[in-house]
C-alpha cells in the first residue's frame, strides 16, 4: 500500500514539475522577446518539459517494483486484498506479481 503512496506523490511531482516548467518557459520566452526589441541577444534559455518524466518514471519504477514478491521453496504465500479478504495463494518457488493494494502473507 506504501508503494502506491509514493507513486502517487512521484506522480502529483511530476504534473507541478511540468506545470511549473511551462511557466518558466514562458517567462524566458516573454524576457526574450523585450530582449530582441531592443537589439540585444538571447538572455536565457528554455528547460526541456522532458525533465517532468522523471519523476513519473520513478512512480512506474516504484509501483512495478511493488507489484512483485519472492517466494521460497516450501513456503506457502496468501494474497490479501485492501480489504482483508483473500486474493489467491501459491506454493511455487520463485518471482510472482500481485496487484499493488495487495498483501502477502507466508
Amino acid at each position: 500500500m506504501l508503494n502506491i503512496i509514493i507513486a502517487a506523490l512521484l506522480a502529483l511531482t511530476a504534473v507541478a514539475a511540468a506545470v511549473s516548467i511551462a511557466r518558466y518557459n514562458a517567462r524566458v520566452r516573454e524576457i526574450n522577446a523585450r530582449v530582441a526589441e531592443r537589439g540585444y541577444g538571447s538572455t536565457g534559455r528554455e528547460t526541456p518539459v522532458v525533465w517532468a518524466l522523471v519523476p513519473l518514471a520513478a512512480a512506474a519504477v516504484v509501483l512495478g517494483l511493488g507489484c512483485l514478491y519472492a517466494q521460497d521453496v516450501g513456503e506457502a504465500v496468501v494474497k490479501v486484498n485492501f480489504g482483508g479478504s483473500l486474493a489467491g495463494h501459491t506454493t511455487e518457488a520463485g518471482f510472482h506479481a500481485k496487484a499493488p493494494w495487495q498483501d502477502v502473507t507466508s
